[in-house]
């Protein structure tokens, strides 16, 4: 692949239909502080950060031996101590004790499930007591001894930044009613290991443009991304051990997941991470490569449907089979990712709250999905008539907005659209941008609803 720069073709090959480069461009996101920091060091109370601060299902005990001997780990506590603190945040907190408290989940009906599906839904309530919460710390704490970490190839699997199994183990000496207890065997990519851990460049993967990418403001956001896929992770690991289930012929992968709400997908890591940071964290381009910056959108998105095993899908009581085909990326300012490495960020979650976590969604750029049939296509995809009758109370706002390409600007106090007429008619529409009022109004009622 030829290199590619800046003062090249705004949309070479490399980009193919990621909008945040085809549309707004390196350049663009650079100069606006989405790429390249001018300091992009970690505090030293992150860098020198002592076991205390790390919570024990990220130290080092918990670790493959074998993949402990090839890394440097003491590289990895500013990522640990970030994990940590984003793990025991409240609405973390608020979350498991959600997930622990099965006796208030309530019951989907039948009809808009798969057999082998999780029947329940759970909400996250207004207010914990004292008591759960020291309930829901105290089943962390017995988590810990059934989790072990171990890596995964990214070579092997390009695609998955974590993954986790259920273990069996049989109880010695035997107890009564007890014949095995539940274990986890956790993983994580990697490429995370090699580029925060083993002196990896991030920049290596980036194409050549000018400035170029900055390895360390790079290896910020592997940092970042991290932290999250290992409490991603947790989520799955306290269901598969804590959740009440029928134990029988339930195999490596684990018990079918509640849903959280009217969520379309039993999904225990993205959800929490809708809850606490507002959406998805991957990166521009590719998800788990980020020498071109964060992005960050709704979870579940159109294409998450095709993704999902029908066990983990449900037709939504309150969008009953609409799915829209198109969705809005939004880079993640690097100034906000430098600063969840600072006690000053976390001393102004403890006093103002964990609103400070969401992640800002300032400059984006919508696309559609052109070939619908890649995702909406036959049962094999999508459970029962999925996507007949679009009566959700949105639908009307879904299919005015659903041409709504081109760039969502909120700097200067409001949107603002910058697309040519070449542009438009490169994606292939044939209609004008709506007015950004009606996508304003739109991309904040559901953002917060769902």
């Amino acid at each position: 692949m030829a290199p590619a720069t800046s003062e090249k073709l705004k949309r070479p090959a490399w980009m193919r239909n990621d909008p945040l480069l085809t549309q707004i461009g390196l350049d663009e996101l650079n100069n606006r502080g989405y790429i390249n920091l001018h300091d992009a060091s970690i505090d030293l109370s992150f860098r020198n950060c002592s076991d205390d601060e790390i919570h024990p299902l990220f130290q080092r005990g918990r670790w493959s031996q074998k993949d402990l001997a090839t890394m440097d780990f003491d590289a990895l506590r500013p990522t640990l101590r970030l994990a940590s603190r984003l793990l025991q945040c409240n609405t973390s907190i608020y979350y498991l004790s959600a997930i622990l408290d099965q006796a208030n989940y309530g019951t989907i009906d039948p009809k808009y499930l798969r057999p082998e599906s999780n029947p329940n839904w759970f909400r996250v309530p207004d207010n914990l007591s004292t008591e759960k919460k020291l309930a829901t710390r105290a089943a962390l704490d017995d988590l810990v001894t059934r989790t072990t970490w171990q890596l995964l190839d990214s070579k092997v699997y390009p695609d998955i930044a974590g993954m986790t199994r259920l273990h069996w183990v049989p109880v010695d000496p035997p107890i009564v009613g007890m014949p095995q207890i539940r274990t986890t065997k956790l993983y994580l990519a990697s490429i995370f290991i090699d580029i925060l851990c083993r002196g990896v460049s991030p920049a290596s993967f980036a194409v050549e443009w000018t400035p170029g990418t900055d390895a360390e403001s790079a290896r910020l956001r592997y940092s970042l991304v991290c932290a999250i896929a290992l409490v991603h992770e947790v989520m799955h690991a306290f269901w598969n051990v804590r959740g009440e289930y029928p134990e029988e012929g339930i195999l490596t992968e684990g018990p079918p997941e509640p849903f959280y709400m009217d969520t379309r997908i039993a999904e225990l890591g993205f959800q929490w991470q809708t809850l606490v940071l507002g959406g998805e964290f991957y990166g521009i381009l590719e998800p788990f490569i980020f020498p071109y910056g964060a992005r960050t959108s709704r979870w579940p998105g159109p294409t998450e449907l095709a993704e999902r095993k029908h066990t983990e899908l449900r037709m939504s009581l309150r969008k009953y089979g609409h799915v829209r085909n198109w969705q809005t990326r939004y880079a993640v300012s690097m100034d906000w990712v430098r600063s969840l490495f600072t006690d000053a960020f976390w001393k102004e979650i403890e006093r103002n709250g964990d609103g400070g976590l969401k992640i800002q969604r300032k400059l984006g750029a919508r696309r559609k999905l052109d070939n619908e049939s890649q995702w909406l296509e036959g049962e094999e995809q999508v459970p029962y008539e999925f996507i007949e009758s679009p009566t959700s109370v949105l639908s009307n706002e879904d299919e005015e907005d659903c041409q709504g390409l081109g760039i969502v600007d909120r700097y200067d106090g409001g949107e603002k659209w910058h697309m040519t007429k070449n542009d438009w008619e490169r994606h292939g529409s044939e209609t004008d941008p709506p007015a950004s009022s009606l996508i304003s109004d739109f991309d904040h009622g559901i953002e917060e609803l769902e």
